[in-house]
């Protein structure tokens, strides 16, 4: 998955290219911006591939644009927007552009010249690794002494000669160890194909990522013997800058997509200082064990498992696998045999009874907003359903833990007879999608759900569907359409805006395109049937 950002100083124009974009299902995310501000925002959080701007703008023309972008990604496609067919326009963009220019007007061209670039970006990016000076900078890079020394810090931090090792070779990487770092570690999946990448083949991976990045951080990638994984370090240059998530993503994207190659990744945010690295690494390595997918690679930020809860002994506060997560991972055996400990606290401790109940009821809210948002209703049974819907009258503890326990071993059930996991994840995207259709889905949004590699999930989702994405949305726009259509009195323009559309024109093309039929015929023809 590349990312495209639309520049114009009139929002509807480059809204309107970004569905045109998202219409040709093309492997792109869209970004748009209608100020230079903007645009810089953007190109300063997401690694672009292409730019599409206009050269008219107020503060900076595009061409200056385009050469702030380029200090950031060099390798990013520039193509120009205007309005006119001026001589100048072209032989500047021909001349220090790479002949990127097409008229706003002309749709397909500018398709055409999108799907052109992307696959010269493909091509490019084989190119790289093979080249001379990539490969010269590999054999610099690859150095077993290193991973040893790492070895022997995470056995023994307190060695002071170590350190200093330690300390000169990161300072040869770029990184200031008096200064904090953000730290992942990844590990390879078992290959489907039976091919594994060698370690030299993977420093090349890391190397071009290293190169994508450098403008916002010096990276410092490290097989760690112990383990059997990789250490990510990553220390900003630029206050703003993409996000650590962004690098890793691009390390699964060039693995993935060159190599058929899966790693997964658990990854902190936060900045740490040296000293603070080896009982991350320990936590990162304890979270790889967890019984995630052994075919489908992972993507968690450590914040999103975690959650800091305030202990009764002494205030002490310790980490515990968040219940939310345990939710989306389906694992209702788990979190009944949570909820009775819970429950068990609330009805033997009496001095304790009140934090208990308190964090008893907050627990029962989490599954009753797992329910409201993931479980379709008729699908439950009845007797569950009619307890669900009593459920905020009932007065007793002992009410409300049955109705959890009943609802949690329904819901453990039905996960052993699903068919398999590829089958949940679908089913908890999709559901996802119903349920947030007026809301603003992106791909990115879709990924965290299931801790996926956006680019990974998108082709995940083709492979076992045959369909894009995208075209799932449209379809649940087209249903929600329909339903707001025939049984509502909103406007066209407001049910519209309620689905995520920059016009009621582009929902007239859209709806046109998906059922034959304009918004207002619709309409007009089932409101009869009410």
């Amino acid at each position: 998955m590349h990312n495209i950002l639309f520049i114009d100083d009139e929002p509807g124009i480059v809204s309107g290219l970004a569905e045109t974009v998202n219409r040709e299902n093309l492997e792109l995310q869209a970004y748009t911006a209608s100020t230079v501000k903007e645009g810089i925002k953007i190109a300063k959080q997401i690694k672009l591939d292409i730019l599409c701007s206009d050269i008219e703008m107020p503060v900076q023309n595009g061409f200056q644009f385009a050469e702030e972008v380029l200090k950031y990604w060099k390798d990013c496609k520039i193509v120009f927007l205007t309005g006119y067919n001026e001589f100048d326009y072209i032989y500047k963009s021909v001349n220090e552009f790479g002949g990127q220019y097409v008229l706003k007007s002309d749709e397909e061209k500018l398709v055409d010249i999108i799907r052109k670039n992307l696959l010269q970006i493909e091509t490019e990016q084989r190119n790289k690794l093979i080249s001379k000076k990539m490969q010269k900078l590999m054999e610099d890079y690859e150095n077993s002494r290193k991973e040893k020394l790492w070895a022997e810090y995470l056995r023994n931090p307190e060695d002071a000669e170590t350190v200093k090792a330690l300390a000169k070779i990161c300072e040869e990487e770029g990184l200031n160890l008096r200064l904090p770092v953000k730290c992942g570690v990844g590990r390879l999946l078992k290959p489907t194909d039976g091919r594994s990448v060698t370690e030299r083949e993977l420093t090349q991976y890391f190397l071009k990522v290293k190169e994508e990045y450098r403008y916002f951080y010096h990276v410092y990638i490290v097989f760690l013997l112990h383990g059997g994984s990789y250490l990510i370090l990553a220390q900003k240059k630029e206050e703003e800058s993409p996000s650590f998530r962004n690098i890793l993503k691009s390390i699964q994207n060039i693995l993935y997509g060159l190599d058929n190659q899966k790693v997964s990744f658990i990854y902190s945010e936060k900045e740490l200082a040296f000293y603070e690295i080896k009982e991350e690494i320990k936590l990162f390595h304890a979270f790889l064990e967890v019984n995630w997918s052994e075919n489908n690679p992972i993507l968690v930020k450590l914040e999103e498992l975690m959650e800091k809860k305030q202990g009764h002994e002494g205030y002490k506060k310790k980490n515990e696998i968040s219940l939310d997560w345990l939710l989306m991972e389906q694992k209702f055996k788990e979190i009944r045999e949570g909820f009775e400990g819970l429950y068990s606290n609330v009805k033997n401790n009496h001095e304790r009874s009140l934090s208990d109940v308190r964090e008893y009821y907050k627990s029962v809210g989490v599954i009753a907003s797992y329910i409201e948002d993931y479980v379709k209703y008729s699908e439950i049974p009845e007797e569950l359903r009619k307890n669900y819907f009593h459920l905020k009258y009932m007065t007793s503890v002992n009410e409300v833990h049955k109705f959890v326990m009943e609802f949690l071993k329904y819901m453990e059930g039905r996960c052993e007879t699903a068919a398999t996991e590829d089958a949940l994840i679908i089913h908890k995207i999709e559901t996802y999608v119903m349920n947030h259709i007026t809301e603003d889905i992106s791909l990115d949004v879709l990924a965290e759900l299931v801790y996926f590699n956006p680019s990974y999930l998108s082709r995940f989702y083709k492979i076992n569907t045959g369909k894009n994405i995208s075209q799932f949305i449209a379809e649940a726009k087209v249903i929600k359409a329909k339903e707001l259509l025939k049984n509502s009195n909103e406007k066209i323009e407001d049910i519209s805006e309620m689905l995520g559309f920059k016009s009621s024109g582009y929902f007239t093309v859209f709806l046109k395109k998906h059922m034959g039929m304009t918004p207002t015929e619709y309409r007009n023809q089932t409101s009869g049937k009410k």
